[in-house]
């Protein structure tokens, strides 16, 4: 009966289910307790079991013992899932992988190397699950060389064709853009699932092959895998990396037609961004009003982040205003990057006195709010106080980069300030290396 709360996602009916068993002297066993701490909610619950594991003796059970680990872990009490853990008697895989799984997934990256390593001292194998709990925190650790060597060990020990092992060495290689031994890996696999779908068209959208990642989509359907949520966020960030507004329209429709803007925030952040990207103003201000207007969904910095472009895009003030309030209402205005975009709007929508107040809000040590506000300036015909405010910049030690000085060309060139134009064509070549691209000549 506990066991059957405890599956059903009941973990109070499971406590309660023990404590009448109590009551009518009903003495637990091994196969009590294992359910019980899974249930626990909170430290005084599993304390309290504990205290019944003791006076029933069965703490060194390997199975009670490992879900007292897990318990611990689950609440971040690390002392005392290790205290238990170095005291069992007999130990496990399931004892091993759960300190290790309990340590990885709390961000204790050293203390599970350090158990991996004793485990490997005392003689003991790794299994599928230590290699999949393990090879991500050697990402997080960027130590490709043990991610190389735990591959080798898992090839030596049959461990490769595995479908969780090799899912997880898709997504490792792609981190350290290793795309074409993802691919090896991915196309070994005898059989895959949608976790493999999504890892490898994550792997080729992360190291920037857009085309790639799409024509992975296409596949992943032909073979009958329907799309998640994680596989349209991989594709939507693909194609606006593509600028490709074609399919950003079908991916649009793929989402509308499964209701996934009502569902996550991520989805629709990234909708508007692949709009945004390419050039569909219209259609991430139209994705962004149904997330507004979704109750179960509120935007965020990232929705905020992608929106205001869009709005300045097409120089529309008054929706961007609104913005601006949430922004004020949430404490963003000094996140340097939505203060930057709202810099943008106000500029490029005519009202350079507001963007000139909001610039003086923002965080200036970075080049990219003086780049917003010498743009917004110089399009409206003010060279000088462009130029003026590049001097500004080097005052304050921020360092000015390509765009910097496309702004400030841009600048001159609207206002007709010829030779101030040749200078800082050669100031961007001699003092910071900048040699002159295509951008630069198009706005000068």
């Amino acid at each position: 009966m506990i066991s059957a709360y405890v599956r059903n996602n009941i973990p109070s009916d499971a406590i309660n289910c023990l404590y009448k068993m109590l009551t009518y002297d009903v003495n637990p066993d091994f196969y009590t307790f294992p359910p019980v701490l899974k249930a626990c909610r909170n430290t005084k619950d599993g304390t309290r079991i504990h205290c019944w594991i003791l006076k029933s003796g069965l703490e060194w059970d390997v199975f009670v013992a490992a879900s007292l680990v897990h318990m611990y872990c689950r609440f971040d009490l690390f002392d005392s899932a290790y205290q238990i853990f170095s005291n069992m008697p007999a130990r496990d895989m399931g004892c091993w992988n759960a300190i290790i799984l309990g340590f990885c997934q709390n961000g204790k990256v050293d203390k599970a190397v350090n158990v991996l390593d004793e485990m490997k001292f005392e003689g003991i194998k790794m299994d599928s699950i230590t290699v999949s709990t393990v090879l991500p925190v050697y990402a997080q650790m960027d130590d490709m060389l043990q991610g190389r060597l735990l591959h080798l060990y898992v090839i030596n020990h049959g461990l490769d064709s595995d479908l969780f092992v090799s899912n997880a060495f898709v997504n490792f290689y792609a981190k350290f853009g290793e795309v074409e031994q993802a691919q090896k890996i991915f196309d070994n696999l005898v059989t895959k699932d949608l976790v493999s779908w999504n890892s490898i068209i994550a792997a080729y959208e992360h190291n920037h092959f857009p085309d790639c990642a799409v024509d992975f989509f296409c596949q992943m359907q032909m073979k009958g895998f329907k799309p998640d949520l994680l596989t349209l966020v991989s594709i939507a960030s693909s194609i606006a990396q593509s600028r490709d507004s074609s399919r950003s329209k079908c991916v649009h429709g793929f989402i509308l037609r499964r209701c996934w803007f009502d569902k996550d925030v991520i989805i629709g952040n990234t909708v508007v961004d692949m709009y945004g990207q390419n050039g569909l103003a219209s259609e991430a201000i139209e994705v962004y009003r149904m997330m507004v207007e979704t109750a179960s969904v509120t935007p965020n910095q990232g929705t905020w982040a992608s929106i205001i472009p869009a709005y300045a895009h097409i120089r529309v003030l008054k929706e961007g205003a609104t913005t601006y309030g949430k922004v004020l209402k949430n404490g963003l205005l000094l996140n340097v990057f939505i203060g930057t975009c709202l810099v943008d709007l106000y500029g490029k929508c005519g009202q350079v006195e507001d963007a000139m107040l909001l610039f003086y809000e923002v965080p200036r040590t970075s080049s990219v709010p003086w780049n917003a506000v010498i743009s917004s300036l110089g399009i409206h015909g003010h060279g000088e106080k462009s130029l003026q405010l590049f001097r500004n910049m080097l005052d304050e030690r921020a360092h000015p980069h390509t765009m910097t000085f496309i702004s400030l060309l841009s600048a001159c060139s609207h206002s007709g300030l010829v030779e101030q134009g040749e200078c800082c064509i050669n100031v961007m070549q001699k003092e910071y290396g900048i040699k002159p691209g295509l951008k630069h000549y198009g706005v000068w």
